[in-house]
């Protein structure tokens, strides 16, 4: 047994727990949330509707938009908030939230920079990749910028204008 792991047993059978622990699966928000649908599943896993269930992230993705928006058309203004915009948010509803029930899932909006990217390393079966893809999250330095990721460069970011046109791939928890 290594050591952190011989520590974090000691620490908790100190506190009269053992080395069986179960830790929550999915996304911020999932299962918590009350929404109901597919579970994670162990391996990728396609749904209907062009729909991918991501395992161990616990995420569905949506097929990629049929074509380049800008991210005011591609983002919810509750995802816009969650992503760091305010003054530049519009009040329409975007593309994502847009999506409905789709493949058995509910709750669409645009993934977090952080989504793409480690989505960039789950050997995704997802097509197309190519493309910078939108994400929800607003540049800490330029609220009229986004970021952006290339899923075929695993953490990769890219800072874009939000008038700007890129491609939407949308996520929901399971």
């Amino acid at each position: 047994m290594s050591r952190p792991i011989l520590l974090a047993s000691l620490l908790l059978s100190s506190v009269g727990c053992d080395d069986s622990i179960s830790l929550p699966v999915g996304g911020p928000g999932g299962s918590e949330t009350g929404q109901s649908g597919p579970e994670c599943p162990s391996d990728w896993r396609y749904q209907d509707d062009g729909v991918w269930l991501q395992p161990v992230a616990c995420l569905a993705w949506s097929a990629q938009a049929e074509s380049s928006m800008s991210w005011y058309d591609a983002v919810s203004p509750e995802a816009a908030v969650a992503g760091g915009c305010s003054a530049h948010c519009t009040d329409e509803e975007g593309y994502c939230s847009q999506l409905g029930e789709l493949g058995g899932v509910t709750g669409w909006r645009l993934p977090a920079i952080e989504e793409l990217q480690e989505l960039g390393f789950a050997d995704p079966p997802l097509d197309p990749l190519e493309g910078y893809h939108w994400s929800r999250d607003s540049d800490v330095m330029m609220e009229e910028a986004a970021l952006q990721a290339d899923l075929t460069t695993p953490e990769s970011t890219v800072i874009a204008g939000k008038d700007q046109d890129g491609e939407v791939r949308c996520v929901a928890d399971l």
